[in-house]
């Protein structure tokens, strides 16, 4: 009789921990979406260093979600974290190669940074994507204004 109790304790601890452990990963599941809102919020309200914060957590959270990448580069962008940024947007369009923002943000960073041979390899990409040849032509512009800008005194937030 007595093991029998023992047994039926072992399995309500069992049963219990296992209850526990769904609910902490439906926590975190939360938290990852409250910090990519509160990075997006962020930035929107040009608060560059804590929108980069929050989404850095968030990617620490989920590694596998392309946009909260593209949201970390674009913050750490603005920030002028250029290295970084870059590594977030690789990320960004690794997890997401059809992203075409995201391409043409990255190709933008890689010009500003000056690795022109990975900024063409990246806007081939983004050809792939874009092969119209004005479509492509728009995007290639936007990744020159978007270079000088950052260079530039005052950056302004990606629209």
């Amino acid at each position: 009789m007595k093991s029998v109790l023992w047994m039926v304790c072992g399995m309500g601890v069992v049963a219990l921990a296992s209850l526990y452990f769904v609910g902490a990963l439906e926590s975190e599941s939360a938290r990852f979406r409250r910090l990519v809102e509160g990075g997006r919020a962020a930035l929107r309200q040009e608060k560059f260093y804590q929108a980069s914060l929050d989404l850095r957590q968030a990617v620490r959270i989920k590694k596998d979600n392309a946009e909260a990448y593209l949201l970390l580069a674009r913050s750490l962008m603005w920030i002028r974290y250029f290295r970084d940024a870059v590594g977030a947007y690789e990320e960004s369009v690794r997890l997401d190669p059809a992203n075409a923002d995201a391409l043409t943000e990255l190709v933008a960073a890689l010009l500003n940074f000056g690795h022109l041979e990975k900024a063409e390899r990246y806007a081939l990409m983004l050809e792939k994507l874009r092969p119209t040849t004005r479509a492509f032509a728009l995007s290639c512009v936007t990744c020159i204004c978007m270079a000088a800008s950052w260079i530039g005194p005052s950056p302004k937030p990606f629209g």
